[in-house]
């Protein structure tokens, strides 16, 4: 760029100079022209005048000379003075002519004229051969001849024709003629010293003029230069720049005149160009740096432009794309604008935003969303139509996944709740409102605290908190209340969603309804510690209870009573009845057992007919021995089950903490050797743990 704006300002100082030179050479070379050949004529004719009376002088001279010597009558003489006259150097030819043009003093006509006007023969001399003078106009020579002064200039010459007057003295001798012209004296003199003059003067006045002319040329070059060619030449290169964006640029014309005018309003110009146009480069810039695709077409929709994600999208190169008609870019042969279309865009001015499909290089298509605008310019021709396209490929994509994403929020059966950072509700699924009971129109916009149910603490929510925003989740189980305020558990998922500058922007909770969970649950947890028949504690959750009623009877100092029961005569039932009215009856004992104890106490069954009771925290034995003679005597009642009556009989044995042992296991060894003592005592019995007994 800097050197083609070298080589055009060097071309157009080159030119200016060329044009001015050329101007000033050719107006200095008229002028000097015009004037030197002015004083060059005005030379000539003073030199032409000079000349011509210097030659009339000296033809006037001869003439009053030839008359005294005429006077005298002696033609030798006259002829003498003839010859020494032609020898002078300013006289080129003297002649005496008659009237009839002959010359005289050759032949003896006028001595015989004369002679015989004497009547005596005054004169003579030798005779010459006649001559006559051919080369004198007629008309000329005839004026002369009439007495008047003829002066011809011809080929350098100067030819004198003077009349040669009749005068008195002369009479004496020609009293024969009657015409007051004698004759003429022809001299003829050289102009050619004068045409000398003429042309040394010619020749030193264009010299004086040449020189002249170059010195006020080049002072007038010079001048013009300064004070125009150069600031024409600043201008010039000025709007080249401008021509090509470059508006960082500020003439300094120093002066008062038009050209220090103009460049002052070009400066002016180029600071309201610098606030109100934007560059092409700076243009250009921005289309390269637009991440979707651009492109520029003509009135007939051929391509001329294509900005870098075009090219990457389509695949194409730029000099593929170029004068590629537009339509060529569409899928199954469509049309970006019918020809109505096109109409109603060019008189409207307007824009048109279309979705339609663009196919690459490659053979794919993609979605693309088109908005045509149109570029006016001055003629239809000169139009051009932008169209700034997007790609809607990965659009598509997320709209597709918004679409299934709704659809599995639809369907799931896990509740979603979506919050905003300042925990609002935004939105929520239809799992929600069913385990809920509250639809979207009722909660969207307040907080998630309307589902609390009061179960958990304000230290729970403050851990939850601080796993949310440390660790960006939290999982655990809570306890909600639904709309009709039934409590419920749930399972509750809660997951943080950042956004481009990893700033919260909402919280995503699923959850679950764990009732029938929690319920399956219980039920696991009771057929792990409980009879399935009799639905008391079994053998597992008895020991566990067992153990908890020594803590708190050590813990208040109390007593707790462990009776082991074996059911006399059950066998016999089940044996004889089946295994049916056998499994009613240990159901009707273990009911019979129940009433005989407080809540806080515990009955068991921990064999096919065996059963135990806890009695925690009591005073002495004396409350246990009660309790185990109520149960005997219950035990010793019939059991009437459907149209039977069935009678049996139990051994108890009883041991008591922390009397007998402190020891769990040893406890359990000395109730059940005391039950086993009661057996062998004859059954149906109470027996108390003592160290025989061990």
């Amino acid at each position: 760029m800097r050197d083609h704006q070298a080589k055009h300002k060097t071309s157009i100082q080159q030119s200016i100079k060329t044009k001015i030179f050329f101007v000033l050479t050719l107006t200095l070379t008229l002028v000097f022209g015009a004037t030197f050949y002015f004083l060059s004529m005005q030379q000539y004719k003073i030199v032409m005048q000079q000349s011509q009376a210097g030659a009339k002088e000296t033809a006037y001279a001869l003439l009053a000379s030839l008359e005294t010597l005429m006077l005298a009558g002696d033609g030798n003489l006259a002829h003498d003075w003839l010859e020494r006259v032609r020898k002078e150097s300013k006289i080129e030819q003297v002649d005496i002519l008659r009237r009839d043009g002959s010359h005289a003093f050759r032949d003896l006509k006028t001595i015989h004229q004369v002679n015989g006007f004497l009547n005596m023969q005054v004169f003579m001399r030798p005779a010459l051969a006649p001559k006559q003078a051919a080369d004198i106009s007629s008309n000329n020579f005839k004026a002369a001849s009439q007495g008047k002064p003829i002066v011809v200039s011809q080929d350098q010459k100067l030819m004198f024709l003077l009349p040669i007057p009749l005068g008195e003295q002369c009479k004496r001798c020609h009293g024969y003629d009657a015409s007051p012209v004698r004759g003429v004296l022809r001299v003829s003199t050289s102009t050619a010293p004068a045409m000398q003059k003429i042309e040394t003067v010619r020749l030193q006045g264009l010299m004086i003029s040449i020189i002249s002319m170059l010195l006020l040329g080049g002072i007038l070059f010079f001048y013009m230069k300064k004070w125009i060619i150069s600031p024409i030449s600043k201008l010039s290169l000025a709007s080249e720049k401008i021509s090509h964006n470059n508006l960082d640029i500020q003439l300094d014309i120093q002066g008062n005149d038009e050209i220090s005018a103009l460049a002052i309003s070009f400066n002016h110009m180029v600071e309201s160009l610098q606030k109100t146009t934007v560059s092409r480069d700076y243009v250009g810039s921005i289309i390269a740096s637009l991440g979707e695709m651009l492109l520029v077409t003509d009135h007939q929709g051929y391509i001329l432009t294509a900005n870098p994600a075009t090219l990457k999208v389509l695949g194409y190169s730029e000099k593929e794309l170029i004068g590629m008609p537009v339509n060529n870019l569409l899928s199954n042969g469509d049309v970006l604008l019918n020809d109505a279309e096109n109409i109603a865009l060019t008189q409207k001015d307007g824009v048109k935003s279309i979705e339609v499909s663009f196919r690459a290089k490659n053979g794919q298509h993609i979605p693309v969303w088109v908005s045509i605008s149109l570029l006016q310019g001055r003629s239809e021709t000169q139009r051009q139509i932008v169209h700034a396209a997007r790609d809607m490929t990965q659009q598509k994509q997320s709209e597709r996944e918004l679409r299934l994403a709704a659809k599995v929020m639809n369907t799931v059966s896990n509740a979603i709740m979506v919050c905003d950072m300042a925990g609002n509700i935004q939105l929520i699924n239809p799992a929600f409102s069913r385990i809920t009971g509250y639809q979207a129109e009722g909660v969207i916009g307040k907080n998630p605290r309307i589902l609390q149910s009061g179960r958990q603490t304000p230290e729970f929510y403050k851990q939850m908190w601080k796993g949310i925003l440390e660790e960006g989740c939290w999982e655990g189980e809570i306890w909600n209340r639904r709309k009709n305020g039934t409590i419920y558990p749930e399972w509750l998922i809660i997951t943080t969603i950042k956004d481009e500058y990893n700033n919260i922007s909402h919280y995503v909770s699923t959850f679950l309804d764990i009732t029938e969970r929690k319920d399956f649950e219980v039920k696991l947890e009771h057929l792990a510690n409980h009879d399935p028949l009799t639905g008391l504690p079994n053998r597992l959750l008895f020991i566990d209870r067992l153990s908890h009623a020594m803590e708190i009877s050590k813990r208040f100092k109390s007593k707790t009573a462990l009776i082991f029961i074996d059911i006399d005569g059950f066998k016999p039932v089940n044996d004889a009845h089946g295994h049916n009215v056998g499994d009613v009856l240990l159901q009707d004992i273990a009911s019979r057992l129940q009433s005989c104890v407080r809540t806080s106490d515990t009955v068991a069954r921990v064999g096919g007919d065996e059963f135990v009771m806890i009695l925690e925290n009591i005073a002495d034995i004396d409350r246990a021995i009660d309790i185990a003679e109520k149960a005997l005597l219950l035990m010793r009642k019939p059991f009437i089950i459907g149209d039977l009556e069935c009678q049996v009989g139990a051994s108890l044995g009883l041991s008591i903490y922390p009397d007998d042992s402190v020891d769990l296991d040893a406890l359990t060894r000395q109730a059940d050797a005391a039950m086993y003592h009661a057996k062998k005592s004859g059954r149906n019995r109470i027996s108390i743990y003592h160290n025989d007994l061990k």
